[in-house]
């Protein structure tokens, strides 16, 4: 019966693909590929020029129409000059170059027909600070990218072309160079020809069989040496050549000896090579993985020369459609890094690495890259961040999570395969994934490609019963949302039970929506629960943790903390937790305790055994920092809270310590002392939240009077607050924890503001009567829905 589902399922799922193709952010430049096929680019460059440092060059570029009375042609080349053209054969005037675009009239063509452009042209090629045209006293190259340009390809600046992500075609590179210099292009070196003995100059010819964008034929010159090897994978056997200056022989040996073991595992995980060698060149700047010829700089590390060699599967053999899917090529290449990293050292250096990229994610990301991105829509200017490159790399390890690796392996397999020398994008991904195994993965990318933010999971509530000759652990997991607008749906997630003989069984539940409850087996009688003990899954918490025996310090990094144990009774387990986001505090709680409490982050240090600890931190609360949103007034009104476990209430911590320079200035430190295991968060002291604002709250349930109305609600939308009565108020909105988050400018009888990007959930509107902006208490409150 499930056969036969599954069957059904395939078969429908096959039937949608073939009929829908998702364009998700087509570009101009990319447009232009509805018009046109260019097959082949043959192209000759000279080199020789050092002083000037002058680009020569003539390519010849065979195309097709792919519309009827197709009249011109538009090709990229950007700040060189032509200096003639041929159309078919036949010398043309009937052409026009504004510096970025080469515009050629032809007789009109139609679908299929064949169209041949020659172009003749010298100059000084551009080049940014990473990115473009290359000419030094050491080499000479090309960077088929720049992370400043927008569009960022840039194969325009050293030959004629359709320079996007999507048009592709085969190459043959002609590179005439001085002296001892060698010209080494992408593909297989077809022939070296002296053009003269002295003195010497050298063309060497390059053929690339494989179809690529423009931004991924690579070029380099240098006084090159050849250390030449041939890799023998699993599917195939390939020629490797590495290309360096003489002084740097030693130390590539060294960096690349990894080399072929990694080919082994990326043809074991992704599929066969499709390439006809494996090939790097070293550069002054990079690393960047064009085709079969890296640019590589000497001083790059092992991991990113393996990163490098992984995009001939992500990135180079399948591409991504548009720069703002760039996270399938840069996100799939770190990933691979992981897996280098599990199978060249251990599955510990491969977590220690994305535990890092995490608390990149959760701590740096924001502030650089203009808030919290989807990796499928990075604006372009952050194209090359760290949402698209670490992210992404976290987002391809907990698919690997979400379908275990039975499944997710032989289906990047397939999906490259299927894909093989095209464009795609995220909803290919996505459909391709589910049709190569069988899982439909709509659910988990909406939730990880399609959302900002990320998820964090928590232990609500935990308990252990005897049952037969086991014990039944009932534990509840809470899901809190990060800077996301909807609960995520179904993963897995790992969860370590821990008696007090430090006893450990591990169990691997499946969690979704905002509560997951479940009731376990286990063969020990657990005093203690933890989720993701292995740091397998990725989201908004970073951890560590350690069995301590004396005082001392504690791992704190990936925490923005510094801890200690202070007092001990015996061994110890301790583990440190950060959570990127607000906890989990009822309103009640939070108006009892008259606090607004940090949305952005708090931390749980707890465990087995008896330990006091001191731990300490600072608080940023400046705009765009990881507090902003804690302080509403001055620093002074600063507390910690303090719980010992989920189940319990918040309540104000009196042994922590403020540090405190300036009082507006939104910057300090806190400290804990002699602290007991368990929760603590900052929040703020607010005096006009209290009791009363509670009782009002309550009060209003039974009145049936209502000074404003709130319009749609529920809203996902643009949401307006008019008043009944003409007078003007202002508003606080509160969340369901009691943070403030949102406060109206101005005093109106109409205000409206936008919740499209909020989270999902309850909110609280409280309008405060004009000229009474002191007032403790309001004169209305709304509850809104936002969905």
């Amino acid at each position: 019966m499930n056969a036969f589902f599954t069957s059904i399922f395939l078969l429908v799922t096959c039937l949608v693909y073939s009929q829908h193709a998702h364009y998700t952010f087509q570009t101009e430049e990319g447009r232009r590929s509805d018009t046109l096929d260019v097959l082949h680019y043959e192209i000759a460059l000279d080199l020789t020029d050092s002083l000037s440092k002058e680009l020569k060059g003539v390519t010849e570029i065979t195309l097709l129409s792919k519309q009827n009375g197709l009249s011109k042609v538009n090709l990229d080349l950007l700040n060189l000059t032509v200096d003639s053209l041929w159309l078919d054969g036949s010398k043309t005037s009937n052409w026009t170059h504004n510096g970025t675009l080469l515009s050629i009239t032809t007789a009109p063509k139609n679908i299929g027909d064949t169209v041949r452009i020659k172009v003749a042209y010298h100059g000084l090629p551009f080049g940014e600070t990473w990115g473009g045209w290359y000419n030094n006293s050491s080499y000479i190259f090309n960077l088929g990218v720049g992370f400043q340009s927008i569009p960022h390809n840039l194969g325009k600046v050293w030959h004629p072309c359709v320079d996007n992500f999507i048009e592709r075609a085969t190459y043959s590179v002609s590179l005439k160079t001085f002296g001892n210099w060698i010209g080494v292009g992408s593909g297989v070196l077809l022939n070296v020809d002296t053009v003269q003995q002295s003195p010497r100059i050298l063309n060497r010819t390059w053929q690339l069989n494989q179809e690529i964008p423009t931004y991924l034929y690579g070029i380099a010159a240098g006084r090159y040496i050849l250390l030449k090897d041939t890799f023998q994978g699993p599917l195939t056997a390939v020629e490797s050549d590495l290309y360096v200056l003489p002084n740097q022989k030693n130390s590539m040996l060294s960096k690349t000896q990894r080399l072929e073991d990694c080919f082994k595992l990326y043809e074991t995980k992704f599929g066969k090579y499709r390439w006809d060698r494996v090939g790097f060149s070293t550069t002054s700047v990079g690393a960047m993985e064009h085709a079969t010829n890296v640019a590589i700089p000497p001083g790059a590390s092992e991991s990113t020369i393996m990163h490098e060699l992984s995009h001939h599967w992500w990135g180079d053999l399948i591409t991504c459609e548009s720069d703002r899917d760039m996270w399938i090529n840069e996100g799939m290449a770190v990933f691979s890094e992981y897996l280098f990293a599990e199978e060249a050292y251990s599955a510990e250096k491969a977590r220690s690495d994305m535990h890092g990229d995490l608390f990149t994610v959760l701590n740096t990301a924001h502030k650089q890259e203009d808030g919290y991105q989807l990796i499928s829509g990075v604006p372009r200017v952050h194209t090359y961040g760290t949402h698209t490159y670490r992210k992404g790399a976290l987002v391809g390890h907990n698919l690997r999570v979400k379908l275990g690796d039975q499944k997710v392996f032989p289906g990047f397999t397939e999906f490259l395969d299927s894909n093989e020398f095209s464009a795609v994008n995220s909803y290919d991904f996505r459909d391709g994934m589910t049709k190569a195994t069988g899982v439909d993965l709509t659910e988990f990318f909406d939730d990880w490609v399609f959302s900002p933010g990320l998820p964090c999971y928590v232990i609500d509530s935990f308990k252990v019963s005897a049952s037969a000759g086991l014990y039944t652990a009932h534990l509840t997991v809470r899901q809190l949302r990060a800077h996301t607008n909807h609960f995520f749906g179904k993963i897995p997630l790992e969860v370590k039970f821990m008696d007090a003989q430090f006893n450990e069984h591990f169990q691997t539940i499946e969690v979704g929506g905002e509560l997951t409850a479940v009731k376990l087996q286990t063969p020990i009688n657990a005093t203690y629960a933890t989720l993701n003990p292995n740091y397998n899954l990725n989201y908004a918490m970073t951890a560590t943790d350690q069995v301590v025996q004396t005082n001392g310090p504690l791992n704190g990094q990936g925490l923005l903390i510094s801890a200690q144990v202070s007092a001990l009774s015996d061994s110890a387990y301790i583990r440190s937790q950060t959570f990127w986001t607000g906890p989990n505090i009822s309103l009640r709680n939070a108006v009892d305790l008259g606090v607004r409490v940090n949305g952005s982050r708090y931390w749980r240090i707890d465990g087995v055994g008896d330990a006091d600890v001191i731990f300490s931190g600072v608080y940023n609360a400046k705009k765009g920092e990881s507090d902003y949103g804690l302080l509403k007034s001055s620093e002074d009104s600063i507390v910690v809270l303090y719980r010992e476990k989920p189940e319990k209430p918040w309540e104000i911590y009196t042994k922590s310590v403020l540090t405190i320079g300036l009082l507006t200035d939104s910057l300090g430190g806190f400290r804990i002392e002699a602290g007991e295991l368990g929760e603590y968060a900052l929040a703020e002291y607010d005096p006009s939240f209290n009791e009363s604002l509670f009782d009002f709250i309550e009060d209003k349930k039974q009145k049936t009077d209502s000074y404003f109305e709130v319009f749609p609600n529920p809203s996902n939308g643009l949401v307006r607050v008019n008043t009944l009565n003409g007078i003007n108020v202002h508003l606080t909105i509160l969340n369901a924890h009691g943070a403030e988050v949102w406060l109206s400018k101005d005093e109106s009888n109409s205000i409206e503001f936008d919740v499209s990007n909020w989270t999902a959930g309850v909110y609280y509107i409280l309008g405060y009567e004009e000229k009474k902006s002191n007032s403790t208490k309001p004169i209305d409150y709304k509850r809104l829905i936002v969905e």
